[in-house]
């Protein structure tokens, strides 16, 4: 009976180191995880994305455009997708004509991406514009 209880004990402390091994680990596990998630938590406080986002311009090129194309034409055609921050008709300042292609500016990226989808491979005055 005596062998029975030293047995018996050296099983309970053998289960107790077992349990007080895995009680630390998942202490452990609990912490990491705690520490992602504060991480996580900071992380999207100080991200952009999670702030309201500003609208960025931009900029697309207007290519394969005839001489009759003016500036005015430019910028009420591609007025219809948005809000205009610039419109540019490059003129060959030799002969005061234009050279064939414009750089068109919109307030926000959402408006310029419209337009890019609808307009590319479009026509204007004839011409397939790129």
């Amino acid at each position: 009976m005596c062998s029975l209880h030293i047995t018996s004990a050296r099983a309970v402390s053998a289960l107790s180191s077992h349990y007080t091994r895995a009680h630390a680990q998942a202490a452990a596990v609990t912490d990491k995880a705690f520490h992602l998630q504060s991480h996580l938590q900071e992380r999207n406080r100080n991200d952009d994305s999670a702030a309201p986002r500003q609208q960025q311009p931009l900029k697309l090129h207007v290519g394969r455009l005839t001489r009759n194309v003016t500036e005015a034409h430019v910028r009420e055609i591609f007025s219809t997708y948005g809000e205009l921050a610039s419109v540019h008709l490059a003129i060959d300042e030799r002969v005061q004509l234009p050279k064939g292609y414009a750089v068109v500016e919109f307030a926000s990226t959402e408006e310029g991406e419209a337009a890019k989808d609808y307009m590319d491979g479009g026509q204007i005055d004839g011409n397939t514009i790129t």
